[in-house]
Formats: C-alpha cells, sequence, structure tokens
C-alpha cells in the first residue's frame, strides 16, 4: 500500500473516532437529578426538594387558636412557598366535626397520631415562580416512616 493511502485511511479512521465522540458527548445524559431531604424525626415525615431549593428554611410554628396544629413553613428568600401541617387526629376530627373545611388544605397521609395535611402559597413573587410550580412534585415525595 501506498503512503497517500495510508494517510487518506488514518485521516478517515481519525475523522471517524472524533466525529463518533463527539456525537456521543453531545447526546442527552439520563441523569437523575440530585435532591435535598428534608427528615422531620419527631413527626416520621420526609420530603425530597430539588437542588434549586438549596436555600430553603423550615419554620416551626404551633397554632392553638380552635384547633391545635402544627405548622412547617417551607420558604425561599423569606416567602412562604408551601406548609405541611400535622394535627392529632382527634384535632383534625374536630375540623370535620364542625364542617369548618380545611380550605386549599389537602390531606397527605397519616400514622397512629397524627393526620398530615399540604398547602400550597399562592402569593409568591415572580422570581420564584418556578420555584412555586415544583411544591406539587415535592408533595408528591411525603414519606411517613
Amino acid at each position: 500500500m501506498s503512503t497517500i493511502w495510508k494517510i487518506v485511511v488514518a485521516v478517515i479512521i481519525t475523522a471517524i473516532v472524533v466525529g463518533g465522540g463527539v456525537y456521543l458527548w453531545q447526546q442527552p445524559k439520563d441523569i437523575a437529578p440530585e435532591v435535598l431531604k428534608y427528615d422531620n424525626e419527631k413527626y416520621g415525615f420526609s420530603l425530597d426538594l430539588p437542588n434549586e431549593w438549596s436555600d430553603y428554611k423550615v419554620v416551626e410554628e404551633v397554632f392553638v387558636e380552635e384547633i391545635l396544629s402544627i405548622s412547617f413553613d417551607f420558604r425561599l428568600d423569606d416567602e412562604t412557598m408551601f406548609i405541611i401541617s400535622v394535627y392529632t387526629k382527634d384535632e383534625f376530627a374536630k375540623i370535620d366535626s364542625n364542617e369548618n373545611p380545611i380550605i386549599y388544605n389537602t390531606k397527605i397521609g397519616e400514622n397512629n397520631s397524627f393526620v398530615f395535611t399540604a398547602m400550597g402559597s399562592q402569593d409568591n413573587s415572580l422570581t420564584l415562580y418556578p420555584r412555586r410550580q415544583e411544591v406539587s412534585e415535592i408533595v408528591d415525595t411525603f414519606e411517613l416512616y
């Protein structure tokens, strides 16, 4: 084989290898997004939050008005994104027996002692709108342990 043909074959092989590598590098990667885990050992539940929520904070509040509840206020930039409320079964039953429904508050689970509800915020700034769209997916990760 002549030198010219060796060079031509080497160039073709190099082009195939480089082109294939670039093609594979540009393909979408099926990598699961990393999540942040919120664990509440006192009440035995957890939630998964997207990495974009790395600056979230939780404010625990106890409400003793007509019905005792403990709320976990998930905040970003000091704006409430959603609230998880915890009621004893007796306190939750008072809500139903008084015909006082929890408006925009959805029951998401219960164990032997507590009933858990979630309520999303309706009034966030435009900058947090993308995060607000993730709330239902976050609440879907609610798990009792």
